[in-house]
């Protein structure tokens, strides 16, 4: 008897479904303001290995997750304006699978107001456009290695009270603000990157964040998203929601980076700072390498002294000097400016700038009295 095993074999395989990735699909809004809905978007709610595409003029229905988890979904923002919310709460974007990317474009901000979770061994790439902002005002936890390239700008301004981001790194200018906090392994800020804030960067498990040729480290925010003058810290460990890890960490200013602090005119004070906690005991420094760089910005400084550095540590916790000290880019005067070492603190005397410097009044009225006084010349040869 004969046993016709190709037919049974095809009709088996007819039976198993076929397994592949999502489509992207793009958001619309049409119905209401439910992610979850299929006719929101063109090609249904994106599913596991998706990405969901925001683009165009954005709508008047937003996105909200509205408390459920949303697992494997890109998100790529192709315009600015958008807001991805959670009225409810408790829900979350997971960003892993096949999926490992954020994008942000466009001249403006977006903003993700929900929980952004990653796992598994991908590095998730951040590519954030020149000009445009992506705001994170929900927790990001439970992290991988993050990429950045694109030169715009990402704010985390939200809770993270678990927030575990791993090595980063950089292929082009782009800033980081830690607003609020901001973990990170031992990783090389380069590329002309920048991180900012007025919160905590918590450098974990024994690393060392070093700032590289062309880096920035600058406290305080940028005007919009926090204030313009601020305090920066940078700590040991992260708050897991069992105290803060007492392991030591360091952070390094190589050769050709440079440390940007500003000074307001409110006097003593009113400048940025940046606090360590890097439990020296331990081993960790601040340490500043020969062909670093402090420039200091500002217009109208009072006389005063002003901390620049400061360490919570009674042990050494700041090693060696900056090589290049400027007054907005410009190499300083000496008899205006002295900056001053200790193991555990940086602080700049100055003396007599304010007087130099006009306010923005009187600028307005010293160009005036210089074009009257032009026009009166040109009176009088006529």
């Amino acid at each position: 008897m004969k046993t016709h095993t190709l037919p049974k074999l095809i009709s088996l395989l007819a039976a198993v479904p076929i397994i592949g990735f999502a489509a992207d699909t793009t958001w619309t809004g049409a119905t209401s303001t439910n992610w979850g809905t299929s006719s929101n978007w063109t090609a249904n709610a994106p599913g596991f290995n998706g990405t969901a595409v925001f683009s165009g003029t954005p709508t008047s229905n937003m996105p909200d997750i509205l408390g459920t988890s949303k697992t494997g979904v890109g998100l790529d923002f192709q315009s600015a304006g958008w807001t991805i919310n959670d009225s409810v709460g408790g829900g979350l974007l997971r960003i892993d699978g096949g999926v490992t990317n954020i994008s942000s474009a466009g001249a403006g901000v977006n903003t993700i107001n929900t929980k952004v979770t990653s796992s598994g061994s991908a590095t998730l790439t951040m590519t954030i456009g020149s000009g445009n902002t992506l705001v994170s005002s929900g927790d990001w936890a439970n992290g991988v290695s993050k990429t950045f390239t694109g030169g715009g700008t990402f704010v985390l301004n939200g809770a993270n009270t678990a927030t575990v981001l791993q090595a980063v790194s950089f292929t082009a200018a782009n800033t980081i603000l830690a607003n609020s906090l901001f973990g990170v392994n031992s990783s090389t800020v380069n590329n002309g990157a920048k991180i900012g804030g007025t919160g905590i960067v918590s450098v974990m498990n024994y690393g060392t964040l070093t700032f590289g040729n062309t880096a920035k480290l600058a406290a305080g925010g940028n005007g919009t998203f926090g204030s313009e003058i601020g305090t920066l810290t940078f700590r040991s460990g992260i708050n897991s929601g069992t105290g803060i890890s007492t392991n030591r960490a360091s952070v390094t200013l190589d050769a050709g980076s440079i440390a940007e602090m500003q000074i307001g005119s409110g006097g003593v004070g009113n400048n940025d700072k940046v606090v360590l906690s890097l439990n020296a005991g331990a081993g960790g420094r601040l340490n500043i390498l020969s062909g670093a760089t402090l420039n200091i910005l500002g217009s109208v400084i009072q006389d005063g002294t002003y901390t620049l550095f400061e360490s919570t540590d009674a042990t050494s916790t700041i090693v060696g000097t900056f090589s290049n000290v400027l007054f907005n880019g410009s190499a300083i005067n000496p008899a205006n400016f002295t900056l001053n070492y200790s193991a555990t603190a940086i602080t700049l005397d100055v003396t007599g700038l304010a007087s130099m410097i006009p306010e923005p009044s009187s600028v307005s009225l010293i160009a005036g009295a210089a074009v009257f006084a032009f026009m009166s010349a040109r009176r009088r040869r006529a």
